[in-house]
């Protein structure tokens, strides 16, 4: 099965802010490192982000204020990118690719003439191999059936896409006997329509539909679910109880679906978008960190918050 839908065309790193770093002197606590961070253990260079902001802020496309700094919005924007580049990279090469010459010559081509001649090398190569990952991920299709699975019961964010029901009680008590029950072999869509204080739950019997879709993408629930509620629920494995995890809302008891009742939905939301789900629950399940000056990283996210 081919990839049906390619991904969206990305604009060049020309168009994208990256910037400067920000300084928090005389803070002893923060940790001393020379990188700016590590995906699965590769490093990028602090040095190198500093160049890298410093040759956008010649090139013109950065706007320092009175101080020669810029924002640290801003700077956890460019480390989000590069981020999500290494790790995209990363995942190519779980499925035996990588960025190629011809990858990089498409990236060039996109480019307006003479954008980028007074750039660094640095500059250059990075915006260069950030660019081409677009043309790398489209020749990303669908992976088999039982690739799939395999995935999803070693970790359901791995395909990018999840399929959850929850319990939302009230008091860490009534989330702790609803994992007991759970556990001496209650029915979960049972307790969940006699128990949960969500609304639907009595009709839905807990399970956290998307419309007419059983399944969410992960992108979308990173967006818009609670932060606490993902940090947990990317972790878990099809048929684990998960739990208590206190939210604005309560407590949730979460479980992922099994494969046997949401393997077409995994399927059809891949075949909409195959590469970016796959690569985006790659980096949710990676091991990353980020030098403490800039923030913390998020993978409720997926992000440098």
């Amino acid at each position: 099965m081919t990839l049906q839908r390619k991904l969206p065309r990305r604009r060049p790193l020309i168009a994208v802010a990256i910037v400067a770093s920000i300084t928090l002197a005389g803070c002893s606590t923060i940790e001393k490192s020379s990188d700016a961070f590590r995906v699965n253990g590769a490093s990028f260079p602090l040095d190198d982000y500093e160049q890298l902001t410093q040759d956008l802020a010649s090139a013109g496309q950065l706007t320092p204020d009175a101080n020669g700094l810029l924002s640290g919005e801003d700077a956890r924007s460019v480390l989000n990118s590069l981020i999500r580049g290494r790790a995209a990279a990363q995942f190519l090469t779980t499925i035996d690719d990588s960025v190629t010459d011809e990858d990089r010559q498409k990236a060039l081509a996109s480019i307006p003439d003479g954008a980028i001649d007074n750039w660094s090398e640095l500059l250059k190569s990075t915006s260069l191999e950030l660019n081409a990952l677009q043309y790398a991920f489209e020749r990303v299709s669908v992976p088999a059936k039982d690739a799939v699975k395999a995935l999803y019961d070693k970790q359901p964010a791995l395909t990018g896409v999840l399929c959850m029901s929850h319990i939302l009680v009230e008091s860490l008590d009534e989330a702790t006997k609803v994992i007991a029950d759970l556990d001496a072999g209650g029915d979960f869509a049972t307790i969940a329509k006699s128990t949960s204080t969500e609304p639907a739950a009595k009709e839905s019997g807990g399970k956290l539909d998307e419309g007419e879709e059983t399944c969410f993408n992960l992108p979308t629930l990173q967006e818009q679910f609670d932060p606490d509620f993902m940090i947990a629920a990317i972790p878990g494995r099809p048929g684990m109880f998960i739990g208590p995890v206190r939210t604005q809302f309560g407590y949730h008891v979460i479980v992922h679906r099994p494969w046997d009742e949401v393997g077409e939905s995994v399927m059809k939301r891949l075949t909409e978008n195959s590469a970016s789900l796959l690569a985006i629950g790659y980096l949710a399940s990676s091991d990353v960190w980020v030098n403490p000056q800039f923030g913390a990283w998020s993978a409720a996210k997926s992000a440098v918050q």
